[in-house]
C-alpha cells in the first residue's frame, strides 16, 4: 500500500515538531516536507526539506497538518481547495474569526463582550444530556467555549426521555433548543455501508431536524438527499463510482454540519475469566451479537449486566429507543446474515 504523504506546515514550531516525530514513526505515512515562515535557503529539520510557503514543495501532497495561526491555517484551506489536498488544522483562533466575521457581516455587534443582534443578546439554547458522564462533561465544555466568544447559553439538562420531548418532539421552528449533546453507538461492522450517511446527514431518511414530519419545519438537502439515496439503493457501476458518490456526500455533509461529529470513546467491558468465547468485534465490541452465540460457561448459563434499561420502552416490534435495550436485543434476535465481526463482510448468522 502507497504511504500517505504528509506535510507539516509550522514544522519548526514547538508543536509541529512534535507532530513530525509522530509521524516519522508511523509505518503507512511519509513526512514529505515542511514548512515553515522562519525558514531559509536550505532549511532542515533532521534530513527534512523545510519551506517558508507550501507551494514550494515539490513532492506529492496527500495531506497538510497545519500548526500555525488563525491566519496561516485560513491560507492552507484556500490552498487546499486548489490542490486537493486533505488538510488537518491544529491552529488555535479559527473558529472565533470565523464566528465574527460572519456575525458581523450580517449585522451583529458585540456589546461589553457580548454578541447582540437588533439590540438583542444571541442565545444558544443547549440541551446537556446528562445521564451520560462524556457528554455532560462535553456539553459544559463547550457551553463555556461559547459564552468565552461571547454568546449567552441557557443550559438545559435531561436524560433521553426528555430529549425525546424537547429535541425530537418539537417543532424546530419553536426553537426549543439550538444544540444537542446527541450520542451514537455501533452495532456492527458493515463492510459496504449504505445507511449511515443518510442516516446522519440527508433528510429524506427521516433523522434530520423536522424528522420529515409535514407539520414541522423541516431541514432540507437535494443534494445530499440524491447522493445517499444512490448508495443507498446501489445506484452505481463499479468500486471507484461507489466511492466517489460517498467522499462528495461526506463532503457536503460536513460542509453543512448540521449534525458535528466530536469525539469518540472506546467503552471498557469486564468479563469473568471462566467465561470462553467471547467475541471482540472492530465494530460492536463485545457485546455483539457473536458473544451470546459463541460463549461457553460451566454452568450453561451467561448472566450479562447492562447499565441502563429504563430509558425507553422495551417494543422489539417497533423498534428499541435507547441504546442499552438496543444491545439486549441485537444479542438475542437471530437475522439471516450479518456482518463478519472483523471484516464487515456479509455472512450467514449460523
Amino acid at each position: 500500500m502507497d504511504k500517505i504523504n504528509v506535510v507539516i506546515n509550522g514544522i519548526l514550531g514547538k508543536m509541529g515538531q512534535e507532530v513530525a516525530n509522530a509521524v516519522s514513526q508511523e509505518s503507512d505515512m511519509c513526512l514529505s516536507g515542511g514548512v515553515d515562515i522562519t525558514a531559509g535557503n536550505n532549511t532542515k529539520l533532521d534530513n527534512i526539506n523545510v519551506y517558508s510557503n507550501l507551494d514550494e514543495i515539490p513532492n506529492p501532497i496527500d495531506v497538510v497538518i497545519d500548526f500555525t495561526n488563525s491566519e496561516g491555517a485560513e491560507t492552507t484551506i484556500q490552498k487546499s481547495k486548489n490542490h486537493g489536498y486533505n488538510i488537518v488544522i491544529g491552529s488555535t483562533g479559527i473558529p472565533e474569526k470565523v464566528i465574527t466575521d460572519e456575525l458581523t457581516m450580517r449585522g451583529a455587534e458585540k456589546i461589553e463582550g457580548v454578541w447582540n443582534y437588533q439590540n438583542k443578546p444571541i442565545e444558544i439554547t443547549f440541551f446537556i444530556r446528562s445521564d451520560d458522564p462524556v457528554r455532560k462533561a462535553i456539553g459544559e465544555i463547550l457551553s463555556a467555549e461559547l459564552e468565552e466568544i461571547g454568546f449567552k447559553v441557557n443550559k438545559e439538562f435531561g436524560d433521553l426521555n426528555k430529549a425525546y420531548v424537547v429535541v425530537y418532539g418539537s417543532n424546530p421552528a419553536e426553537q426549543k433548543w439550538s444544540l444537542y449533546t446527541e450520542g451514537w453507538g455501533s452495532s456492527g461492522f458493515t463492510r459496504y455501508d449504505s445507511v449511515t450517511l443518510a442516516q446522519m446527514y440527508s433528510p429524506w431518511f427521516s433523522s434530520m431536524p423536522g424528522n420529515n414530519n409535514p407539520s414541522n419545519w423541516n431541514y432540507e438537502n437535494e443534494k445530499l438527499d440524491e447522493l445517499t439515496q444512490k448508495i443507498y439503493s446501489g445506484e452505481f457501476s463499479d468500486k471507484d463510482e461507489r466511492t466517489k458518490i460517498i467522499k462528495d456526500a461526506m463532503k457536503e455533509g460536513v460542509d453543512e454540519s448540521v449534525r458535528v461529529f466530536l469525539a469518540s470513546k472506546i467503552d471498557q467491558y469486564v468479563v469473568n475469566k471462566e467465561v470462553d468465547g467471547v467475541i471482540n468485534a472492530l465494530g460492536a465490541g463485545v457485546p455483539s451479537r457473536f458473544t451470546p452465540i459463541n460463549v461457553r460457561t460451566d454452568s450453561g448459563t451467561l448472566d450479562v449486566g447492562v447499565k441502563q434499561i429504563y430509558q425507553a420502552a422495551w417494543n422489539p416490534i417497533g423498534g428499541l429507543g435507547d441504546t442499552y435495550s438496543n444491545q439486549i436485543w441485537l444479542s438475542i434476535s437471530d437475522p439471516i446474515l450479518t456482518g463478519h465481526p472483523f471484516s464487515g463482510e456479509m455472512i450467514p448468522i449460523r
